[in-house]
């Protein structure tokens, strides 16, 4: 490029004009012979300078090797910046593979305990009938129970996901039976179950194991508190039936207690990890723990990952490893998406399923009883039957029966049902 003072602009115009007559192989050979890098005057008086202070100063040699010793210290001792960066990314990868190979192993040893069948023709059950239970169970109700005890041997929690109807109380109960003949722990175990269960469980308990001693926790505060007074001794009491709302109500007397079982009716009512219904009974002392559920497979992978991390924190701990790991499948599928990753998919049924037991009913038919149909009628009491002909004989239901009308009609027999049922 042309040179020319930079403060006169004039005169490096004329000079790019001359320069535009000269032929191109001189413009070459000119600026050819020019050094590529040049440095302005101030840049190399700034050079210039510099090196000569930093050559004259005494102490130039001894700063130069502090530097470099400091320099090397923070590399060995791991206090460089990109030294703790990739350190850190080290120990993060090193974690995730850790992650994975205990969750692969805790997957490997359920599977072992997982059953072949629903017959003891087709399976091998280990299990001997509890004593305590009053009636036999049925094959597949064995081949159950069988299953809980070996992932209670193996110090695994697991999901006992049967459809409804196939008796996932009485398996629970026969385990509990099963821990009081063969190992002698008859508790304290709790069992936490909707407000609409709570009784069912109290008379399937005295039906089939009647040995138990069973505390039902319910009531108000003050009946609470009286039915509290002396439970902390051993054997008070061997079974703890509540509901989610008072474990939650009162949970500052049940997270003293140590509990052998930690038992979960309808678990899919703690699907979100982020209530405060699953962070209380996430810090509760209990040696082992179990999940009934009719549904077990959610929608959303956190919903899993919830239900697995508080039957097993240990093993299932970090919920966005969890999530990284499987990379959202059920999101893909539930949304319609074609193309779904089958390794992901395979991935996680490998992993989850073996924490999972569901036998559906057309598994087991053969084993269910026959279905009776048997229609009983019901009389009216003496005060549903004046209810029902004092309605009938008002003015205003004559009316509408008069009118012949159709929505009329149907609102006569609604309120005449209503009366049947209620009082």
């Amino acid at each position: 490029m042309a040179k020319a003072d930079s403060n006169n602009p004039i005169d490096e115009i004329s000079l790019l004009q001359k320069e535009s007559e000269i032929p191109l192989e001189e413009l070459l050979a000119r600026y050819t012979k020019e050094p590529n890098n040049e440095v302005s005057e101030d840049e190399s008086e700034y050079t210039s300078v510099l090196s000569d202070n930093m050559s004259n100063s005494p102490g130039h040699e001894d700063e130069l090797k502090q530097l470099d010793n400091s320099m090397d210290g923070m590399v060995e001792h791991g206090e460089h910046p990109l030294v703790e960066e990739q350190e850190k990314g080290n120990e993060e990868i090193s974690e995730g593979k850790e992650s994975e190979n205990r969750i692969a192993d805790a997957a490997a040893a359920a599977r072992s305990a997982q059953p072949t069948g629903n017959t003891f023709l087709t399976t091998k059950v280990r299990t001997k009938f509890p004593f305590l239970l009053k009636y036999p169970l049925r094959e597949y109700q064995h081949i159950g129970l069988d299953w809980l005890v070996t992932m209670y041997e193996k110090r695994l929690n697991g999901i006992l996901a049967d459809e409804m109807g196939l008796g996932k109380t009485i398996m629970t109960i026969a385990l509990l039976a099963h821990l009081a003949c063969e190992k002698g722990i008859w508790g304290p175990h709790l069992i936490v179950v909707p407000t609409s269960v709570m009784l069912n469980w109290e008379t399937e308990f005295l039906k089939w194991c009647p040995a138990f001693k069973i505390l039902t926790y319910f009531g108000s505060a003050k009946e609470r508190k009286c039915k509290r007074q002396g439970w902390l001794k051993p054997n008070f009491f061997h079974v703890c039936i509540t509901t989610y709302r008072l474990v939650i109500q009162d949970s500052k007397v049940f997270k003293r207690k140590k509990w052998k079982y930690l038992i979960l009716d309808e678990a899919h009512l703690i699907k979100n990890w982020k209530s405060q219904r699953w962070q209380t009974l996430l810090n509760f002392n209990s040696k082992r723990r179990i999940l009934l559920t009719g549904t077990p497979l959610q929608n959303d992978l956190m919903e899993l990952w919830s239900l697995m991390h508080f039957l097993m924190p240990h093993i299932f701990q970090s919920h966005q490893e969890f999530k990284d790991w499987f990379s959202n499948p059920i999101t893909g599928m539930v949304e319609g998406q074609e193309r779904v990753n089958k390794e992901v998919v395979d991935r996680l049924h490998n992993v989850l399923r073996p924490f999972i037991l569901r036998r559906l009913k057309r598994d087991v038919e053969k084993q269910l009883p026959m279905k009776h149909e048997h229609a009983i009628y019901c009389r009216l009491s003496r005060r549903q039957r004046n209810l029902y002909e004092d309605f009938i004989a008002s003015s205003e239901t004559q009316a509408t029966l008069a009118t012949a009308n159709f929505f009329g009609m149907i609102s006569i027999i609604m309120q005449l049902r209503k009366v049947c049922n209620h009082p």
